[in-house]
């Protein structure tokens, strides 16, 4: 039976056969309720000795619990075995286990005790998880990385291998660009003794010029005017030619002290720098400049001849030439070509061009080269036309030439 299990539990010696006198000491209760909840519920009532105040007693605790229902103390006290076994029940209902409740609610406490920690072990043990999976992350990003400095190493090395196959060819070069300046300065007094030729030619022209003029003074009769006027416009076109080689002896003077270009690659001598249409007179030998006489001048302004043929020919400037071709689109093959390693460009006035073709034309330029020992007279289209092209040869004079008449090592 439950009340004498709980009792027999608590080492109380008795056994209920009734609810009515076995109850109505109110030891059998007291026990009972101790056992089932010890914490509200204590052996108090048992110290005292009047029946009536320990069943009021006993009553309180049992509210306690929540299990005061049917009975007061004078029910218990007079045993009323009805309202006795209701009272009972409603313990019973409320705590219906059998066995060692102190030990059932230790076990229960041991237990919660033991869900807390194994919820804390999960947590720590999902955080160790989650530590462990960035502890593999980190250890494959640090082998990447690895691998990555790995390729880094080997890249460095072979940069380290050009650099060294760079500095050798450097060395090379600084050797080659040694021997250019020592050629350059040679080359350098031999331009200076040309320009110093070509001003004292510009005196003398000047002077003859002067001399023109006092003969054209003397002169009265409408021929001999007409004969001075057109050697006078000759000498005044030979006197721009001779301050434009001037000034282009003297850029090619100054260029000098510039720091020398690095030989060309074949790479810079096969990009074509310009192209266009131009108009090309035959080649003519290069003679050094007479002196001008009246009697001279008096002869070419009746001698004067019928102008020249000139030729519309497609031409490529690139690399070391200037090419020229009869179709743009075929060019496997130039109709001719001219070497600009020493060439002079001189842009020529209206007069200048009259007196090398017998034609006038604003937008015509000559090109010199000593290797031929010839002279080119070509007309561009327009003025901007004729200063690009001969800007464009300069450059390119500027850019592969670094010597005067000797070809680079």
């Amino acid at each position: 039976m439950w009340i004498n299990h709980h009792l027999k539990t608590a080492g109380v010696k008795r056994v209920v056969t009734n609810f009515g006198s076995d109850l109505m000491d109110g030891e059998v209760l007291t026990h009972v309720l101790h056992q089932v909840d010890p914490e509200n519920c204590s052996l108090a009532p048992l110290d005292i000795a009047d029946l009536e105040n320990r069943a009021e007693t006993i009553l309180e605790n049992a509210d306690k619990t929540g299990c005061r229902k049917f009975v007061n103390a004078s029910d218990i006290v007079q045993g009323n075995a009805r309202m006795n076994l209701a009272f009972v029940a409603t313990i019973f209902s409320k705590f219906p286990n059998i066995g060692d409740t102190n030990k059932e609610l230790a076990l229960e406490n041991e237990l919660q005790k033991l869900r807390e920690e194994n919820q804390k072990l999960n947590q720590v043990n999902s955080e160790l998880t989650g530590s462990l999976n960035n502890l593999k992350q980190q250890l494959d990003d640090t082998k990447t990385s690895h691998n990555n400095l790995e390729e880094s190493l080997n890249d460095v090395k072979q940069q380290l291998d050009d650099t060294k196959t760079s500095h050798d060819n450097l060395k090379v070069s600084l050797n080659d660009v040694k021997q250019q300046l020592d050629d350059t300065l040679n080359a350098h007094s031999k331009l200076k003794e040309d320009h110093d030729q070509l001003q004292r030619d510009y005196i003398d022209v000047n002077e003859q010029r002067d001399n023109l003029e006092q003969e054209k003074d003397k002169l009265s009769n409408p021929v001999s005017h007409k004969e001075c006027e057109e050697a006078l416009a000759k000498a005044n076109a030979e006197i721009e030619l001779l301050k434009a080689r001037i000034l282009e002896l003297e850029n090619l003077l100054q260029s000098q002290t510039t720091p020398i270009n690095p030989p060309p690659t074949s790479k810079t001598l096969n990009v074509i720098i310009r192209q266009g249409w131009l108009s090309k007179e035959s080649g003519r030998a290069t003679i050094a400049l007479p002196k001008i006489s009246f009697s001279l001048i008096r002869r070419a302004s009746v001698s004067s001849g019928i102008g020249k043929q000139f030729q519309r020919r497609w031409f490529i400037l690139k690399g070391e030439f200037l090419s020229y071709y009869k179709d743009p689109s075929n060019v496997s093959k130039p109709n001719g070509a001219i070497y600009l390693r020493s060439a002079r460009v001189f842009e020529l006035t209206k007069e200048a061009s009259l007196v090398k073709t017998q034609q006038q034309s604003e937008f015509a330029f000559e090109l010199t080269t000593d290797e031929e020992n010839r002279t080119y007279v070509i007309y561009a289209s327009s003025f901007d036309d004729r200063r690009a092209w001969t800007e464009a040869i300069k450059q390119v004079k500027a850019t592969h030439f670094t010597l005067y008449g000797k070809p680079p090592k």
